[in-house]
């Protein structure tokens, strides 16, 4: 169920254009197993993934269910996990490098309260990672962003993207 709606999340990820190119992931906490998250391949664009794609991995990034023919994204990994360790409350990670988020990480602050749309990212749930220093593959990196993330509910990362949680 978890892979399925996964998978169903990541396609509609991709009908509202919040990619470019291959780029983002989403991980969901296994229901099952709390020290577990699917996650989605690397290589595959977010508009083709089905459930079978998916993976399921631990904490430490042993491959443990799911899809075993493509790695996990190293970088996604190192971010999730983090994450999910950090966060026990949270049940979905998803971070992204739409064109609109990525132009707006460049400023490194936070979204200004001027529409209701903004409204749920009040400046307590919000937060910025301002450290980043290209392509992900430390998990001290993915360390720093969860504690830049702190009890909020979505991290901006400076010339990245953006990264949002989400409990059940």
């Amino acid at each position: 169920m978890a892979a399925r709606a996964h998978g169903s999340c990541l396609r509609h990820w991709a009908r509202e254009d919040y990619i470019e190119g291959m780029s983002g992931h989403i991980s969901v906490r296994d229901p099952e197993n709390s020290n577990a998250f699917w996650t989605n391949p690397l290589g595959v664009h977010f508009g083709l993934l089905k459930a079978s794609d998916m993976i399921l991995v631990d904490f430490n990034g042993k491959v443990i269910g799911g899809n075993r023919k493509r790695p996990a994204n190293a970088a996604g990994f190192l971010i999730h996990a983090a994450v999910h360790k950090m966060r026990p409350d949270v049940h979905a990670v998803c971070h992204c490098h739409s064109i609109s988020g990525k132009a707006w990480s460049v400023f490194g602050k936070c979204l200004e309260m001027i529409t209701q749309d903004v409204s749920k990212f009040y400046a307590e749930a919000q937060s910025v990672y301002d450290s980043y220093g290209g392509a992900l593959f430390a998990s001290e990196e993915g360390d720093l962003i969860a504690k830049a993330l702190g009890n909020g509910k979505g991290c901006i990362l400076r010339n990245h993207g953006l990264l949002t949680v989400g409990k059940p």
